[in-house]
């Protein structure tokens, strides 16, 4: 039979390995913390005061990855001009982020020749081809070519 000293010592010794890994489980705890959630928490924060600071005349980049111009600004709605006449309304949430003047992400997409930051549709209202990218034929084109 085990004298009550062994059966003391065996007892200590297992509340002793049981309080190690609660620490363990503690630091896994505090690494996940530092590395992934304290971060998302700071970058969410930093968005909501962007989102909130929105005003009419910025420039922004959509979650569609669309360019324009905030015409107005009310509430949760914003009316984003994206092209000249052409305005949408969106959610504040919809904005990615606010674009400056020399937008690197559009890479030239964003400038427009008035000034405003917005493409601009090209002359005659038609989309230009590049040279070495044939145009498609009309159906009514190929039709008539058929008849004569």
């Amino acid at each position: 039979m085990a004298s009550p000293m062994c059966v003391g010592e065996a007892a200590a010794g297992a509340r002793s390995g049981g309080t190690s890994q609660i620490w363990i489980f503690a630091l896994i705890f505090l690494a996940i913390w530092f590395l992934s959630i304290a971060p998302a928490k700071k970058r969410q924060k930093q968005r909501n005061v962007m989102l909130n600071r929105l005003r009419p005349g910025d420039r922004v980049l959509l979650s569609s990855a669309i360019f324009g111009k905030i015409v107005t600004a009310s509430g949760k709605r914003l009316t984003v001009e994206v092209s000249k006449g052409v305005r949408i309304d969106v959610l504040r949430d919809g904005v990615r982020q606010l674009v400056d003047g020399d937008c690197e992400a559009g890479d030239g997409a964003n400038g427009g020749g008035d000034g405003d930051g917005l493409p601009q549709p090209s002359a005659g209202g038609a989309e230009t081809l590049p040279d070495d990218v044939p145009a498609k034929k009309s159906l009514s084109t190929t039709r008539s070519r058929a008849k004569k």
